[in-house]
């Protein structure tokens, strides 16, 4: 059996009603259109430094990346961690849904994957190094490192590197 995959994603505050209301986890790059489009990851690239012509090729490449992890990479069942900006707390929950392009649903974040949220929990319950592995990443990132304290709190555990109290 292998171990369960957790992604964290960071929005916009304008997107915590698609995420949080709605059930949907999302990322942007609206220019892009419909990025399966392209049919492979080069070809993407290629019409996102099109896209994005004053940004620098670093950049693109990285922001490729991510559009290419969130359409191909994660699985129905990977788990995802996101940090509200509006609401401060850190939510929790599971991927249900294959890939979407439904800028109808939010224009500027058409990508999109259905979720389901099973936990909001405070950053209080996580270490600093896990809120900085959570906060300190591109939009779209797997946890790797502290992957182990969001899944405890997911079954209702302590994180293993909190004291019991």
């Amino acid at each position: 059996m292998t171990d369960p995959v957790l992604w964290g994603i960071h929005a916009r505050a304008e997107c915590d009603s698609l995420f949080l209301n709605d059930g949907y986890v999302a990322i942007g790059w609206h220019e892009l259109g419909d990025p399966r489009a392209f049919g492979d990851r080069e070809k993407l690239k290629a019409g996102l430094q099109e896209a994005l012509r004053d940004e620098k090729a670093g950049a693109v490449r990285g922001w490729a990346g991510i559009i290419w992890r969130f359409i191909n990479v994660i699985k129905i069942g990977d788990f995802v961690v996101h940090r509200s900006r509006t609401d401060k707390q850190v939510h929790l929950g599971r991927i249900d849904g294959e890939y979407e392009y439904a800028p109808q649903r939010a224009e500027h974040h058409p990508n999109q994957r259905r979720t389901t949220w099973l936990k909001t929990v405070p950053p209080t319950a996580f270490t600093p190094g896990g809120l900085r592995e959570i906060g300190s990443r591109p939009t779209l990132f797997r946890v790797r490192n502290y992957a182990d304290e969001f899944l405890a709190a997911l079954r209702g555990s302590p994180p293993p590197s909190l004291p019991l109290s």
